[in-house]
């Protein structure tokens, strides 16, 4: 029986952007995102369909449903108004993939999954 390849999977569009900012922009941004951005190393906070990940001391990746880009951008400017920010829309950036066991059963076998550039 020769072997097969790992199956890979793209995981769906995400509207994606990359936030910074200090103490005070990061709450508001929370607020106005409904998920609080973790202030821990390598950590991910999230509140049902979207995703706040700690990628530096002042540095978060937002993820949210495909889609919602230009309104969540607005509101997140909306709130940031006064504070000193950045806020760059990536989602056209990256793609999310899984890579999963060639005998597998089911999806809770997921093995890896990559944003790649």
């Amino acid at each position: 029986m020769g072997e097969r390849a790992e199956p890979i999977r793209t995981r769906g569009l995400a509207t994606r952007f990359i936030f910074q900012g200090g103490l005070a922009a990061r709450q508001s941004v929370g607020r106005a995102f409904g998920v609080a951005l973790p202030s821990v190393a390598c950590r991910a906070e999230t509140s049902g369909d979207r995703a706040a990940l700690w990628l530096g001391p002042d540095e978060w990746l937002l993820l949210a449903p495909a889609g919602e880009e230009g309104t969540l951008f607005a509101a997140l400017e909306n709130a940031l108004e006064d504070l000193p920010h950045s806020l760059v829309d990536v989602t056209h950036r990256q793609v999310a993939i899984a890579v999963t066991r060639p005998l597998a059963s089911n999806d809770d076998s997921v093995i890896s999954s990559a944003l790649i550039s």
